[in-house]
């Protein structure tokens, strides 16, 4: 009989995770401040409640998909949180990108209530929410995390088991540091490319086949050479509160952070002419601006 699983955030990721959840016949309660994925996952059938501590009440494993720290703390440890109503024995599973300490600050109250934390956060993106094909950088004690599997199946295709609390979170952090730095490396790049007379697609190519290209280079280059930037995976603003967590795990642990550094005024002026809401390829728009030119294939005649 599988296990009563809860969620709290149907955002953007969470939503997609919960639809997968259901579709692998999984029993689960939902709550979120927004009424409009709650009322698309009732008619799939998912239990609607009021509140995180009501999730708790109602599940064995209880999955937290927030944006930040702050949310995380308040859905869990708040007066309304998730371990106010959970029993002993049951698992907290928080899958968003947020601060270590935080995590970990979890984790120890958890524990002191009987309740086991896995700390989980994912790669992979709206369409691998959407599609159950995330990348789960699992950490936690190792037989809760096996424990675990079959949640994990349903919504993820990769399970990286990490070690202790908190080392999903460090794992999930470095990812986006040499992502963020490999999509701005390319907007460069091609940038250049562009303003030297070249094809910047014929160069995207060069560099998509050769000892550069990346998994992350193929998917958002290819946005950035089709203008494909409404957001289809991680939005710029988001991204910036990923590096600013590296650069305040850099801080924590005395680890230079040069690029990280640089990262973090890119991302902000990325938001500053207007691309925070957009896929991380939109970061080109900086170069584009001070180049005056935009990056397009030969054959190209749409506007942005």
């Amino acid at each position: 009989m599988k296990r009563q699983v809860g969620l709290v955030g149907a955002g953007s990721m969470g939503l997609g995770m919960a639809k997968n959840l259901l579709k692998a016949s999984f029993p689960l309660t939902v709550y979120d401040v927004r009424r409009k994925p709650l009322e698309e996952l009732a008619i799939l059938k998912a239990k609607i409640a009021k509140s995180s501590k009501e999730v708790g009440k109602l599940s064995d494993v209880v999955i937290l998909m927030l944006l930040t720290g702050a949310q995380l703390e308040d859905a869990t440890l708040g007066k309304d949180g998730v371990l106010s109503g959970m029993k002993k024995g049951g698992t907290i599973i928080s899958m968003g990108t947020v601060n270590l300490l935080v995590t970990r600050r979890i984790a120890e109250s958890a524990s002191k209530r009987g309740i086991s934390m896995v700390d989980a956060p994912v790669s992979g993106g709206t369409d691998g929410a959407a599609a159950g094909t995330l990348t789960i950088m699992a950490s936690g004690e190792k037989a809760v995390v096996d424990g675990c599997h079959e949640i994990f199946a349903a919504i993820g295709k990769t399970v990286l088991y990490l070690g202790n609390v908190g080392m999903g979170q460090v794992a999930k952090i470095a990812n986006q540091v040499v992502a963020c730095a490999e999509i701005a490396a390319m907007a460069e790049a091609l940038v250049l490319a562009a303003k030297a007379g070249a094809d910047p697609e014929a160069v995207y190519n060069v560099i998509n086949n050769g000892t550069a290209g990346s998994p992350a280079l193929k998917y958002f280059g290819s946005n950035l050479i089709k203008r494909r930037f409404k957001n289809t995976g991680a939005p710029i603003k988001i991204l910036l509160k990923d590096i600013e967590l590296a650069m305040d795990l850099g801080k924590e642990y005395k680890a230079p952070m040069f690029l990280g550094a640089v990262l973090t005024e890119l991302y902000k002026t990325a938001v500053a002419v207007g691309s925070g809401e957009d896929d991380m390829s939109s970061v080109a728009r900086v170069w584009e601006r001070l180049a005056d030119i935009q990056v397009r294939s030969s054959c190209q005649t749409n506007a942005d």
